[in-house]
């Protein structure tokens, strides 16, 4: 049963990997990415369901890559879903303050989702939000097999080694298009 208001939880990791009691699913159809309440994504494939990995750090935490937008010094978090949709927020406190992350996998205008519905462009939404305080926020882009993030006017551009194929732009507040 949703619970539209969860009591914050300690954050905890056994040998580096959050319990899967701990992770919100976001989707848009063609492929899906699981949400830490650590702020993490730690499993991420695109442009669909069956392509390669760009972020699974759910297999291997140490190599397999994440995408984290988290406050320093973490202490609890809780996750909900906004009523009737996809979109994920996770509510993070830090003894400074409480921050929102906002998470979706937004649907393309005219999107099919019957089972043969082409995959052409995924978008990667996140936006983060201080509730009460002042926190500082970190984020670290680690993609599987590493890769170059370079500065753009509105935000982030990475290039993962591995996956010549994609170009990903995170453009402020932090949506990842492909």
């Amino acid at each position: 049963m949703h619970d539209p208001d969860p009591p914050f939880r300690p954050i905890r990791h056994t040998e580096g990997y959050l319990p899967l009691e701990n992770l919100g699913l976001i989707g848009d159809g063609a492929t899906a990415a699981l949400v830490g309440l650590d702020g993490s994504i730690p499993w991420m494939c695109l442009p669909r369901f069956d392509s390669e990995p760009l972020f699974c750090g759910l297999l291997d935490h140490a190599r397999g890559g994440h995408f984290t937008l988290a406050p320093d010094d973490l202490v609890e978090a809780r996750q909900r879903y906004e009523p009737d949709t996809g979109v994920l927020t996770t509510e993070m406190r830090s003894p400074t303050g409480v921050v929102r992350v906002t998470d979706a996998l937004a649907l393309r205008s005219g999107t099919d989702l019957t089972d043969d519905a082409p995959a052409d462009r995924a978008e990667l939404v996140r936006s983060a939000l201080v509730l009460d305080g002042k926190v500082r926020l970190r984020m670290d882009v680690e993609p599987r097999g590493g890769g170059q993030v370079r500065p753009l006017f509105s935000g982030l551009e990475l290039r993962p080694s591995g996956r010549p194929d994609l170009r990903l732009q995170a453009l402020l507040p932090y949506v990842w298009v492909l």
